[in-house]
């Protein structure tokens, strides 16, 4: 059985998650804001209040998002960030320190747990080529854009999902 905290963990983790894909998908025009406010503003809620929890447990965290609403990302954006690859980009950096910090965490409950068999999940040989052959994929995407050999436009869904695909590799080595 799993550690509440640690469940707690995951949730927000996920939670995260969940608002970063929306305010990917309102920035990037897959979503209407309307469709999503209260969606967005339910789980702004749920994610500020498990941060003050977490706070109040003693983890120093803190909420980096400061979007109380889709409107106020959308005012951001529309005057701070040209494009959807900067915006995809803003969204992943905007929560990359939490969700390290909340990952970090999660890896030291499990070695203290079980501190005996160390329960850390590790690669196969077939997974560290799957995982190197998709970031050298990602490096050439990033390549022939920067070099005008293909557009943004046109690579954004693939590189996309190559990347949301090596997050979750990386992550399931401490799962």
């Amino acid at each position: 059985m799993e550690p509440v905290e640690n469940l707690q963990f995951k949730e927000l983790l996920e939670k995260i998650k969940q608002l970063q894909s929306i305010m990917i998908a309102v920035a990037t025009r897959e979503s209407d804001i309307k469709d999503r406010k209260e969606e967005y503003t339910k789980l702004y809620q749920d994610v500020q209040f498990q941060i003050g929890f977490l706070q109040e447990e003693g983890l120093a965290i803190v909420n980096p998002n400061s979007f109380l609403c889709l409107w106020d990302w959308y005012n951001y954006w529309s005057s701070n960030l040209e494009g959807y690859s900067s915006r995809i980009k803003y969204i992943h950096e905007l929560y990359s320190d939490v969700v390290n910090q909340i990952e970090s965490t999660l890896h030291s409950c499990r070695i203290k747990g079980d501190s005996s068999a160390k329960t850390i999940y590790t690669l196969e040989i077939v997974q560290i080529e799957d995982f190197l052959n998709k970031i050298k994929k990602l490096q050439s995407i990033m390549i022939n854009v920067a070099t005008g050999e293909s557009s943004i436009q046109d690579e954004q869904e693939t590189y996309t999902s190559f990347y949301q695909e090596i997050l979750w590799l990386f992550s399931t080595c401490y799962a």
